[in-house]
Order: structure tokens, then C-alpha cells, then sequence
């Protein structure tokens, strides 16, 4: 529940202040496992990352 309500406080955030545009999420299979790779060029990548995509993201770092 905490996540979908922190994606739909980000996701408002970013529409608003950054204009969030997502290219080539059709590439994403809605059922398949997929990893997601962000080349980390600020702090943002994972929250944009979580709410770029349709489904639910479960992150993993070193």
C-alpha cells in the first residue's frame, strides 16, 4: 500500500515538474520477468524508474 501511494505522489510530481515522457515501454512484457537497468545519473533513477513502468518494480542494490 505504501508503494502505491509513494508512485502515485512521485509519478504527480515528476508529470508536473519535470514532464515525464516515457519512450518504448511497449518493449516491456506485461507478464515476463524483466530487469531493469537504470545507468544511475542522479538519485531520481529509482523513483522514476518505479513509476516510468505499468507494474510493480522490486528494487535491488549492491
Amino acid at each position: 500500500m505504501i508503494y502505491v501511494i509513494a508512485r502515485k505522489i512521485v509519478k504527480t510530481f515528476l508529470l508536473i515538474f519535470n514532464n515525464l515522457k516515457v519512450v518504448g515501454e511497449e518493449n516491456i512484457p506485461s507478464s515476463a520477468a524483466v530487469v531493469l537497468v537504470a545507468n544511475h545519473v542522479s538519485y531520481w533513477d529509482p523513483p522514476v524508474l518505479g513509476c516510468a513502468i505499468r507494474r510493480k518494480v522490486h528494487f535491488m542494490a549492491k
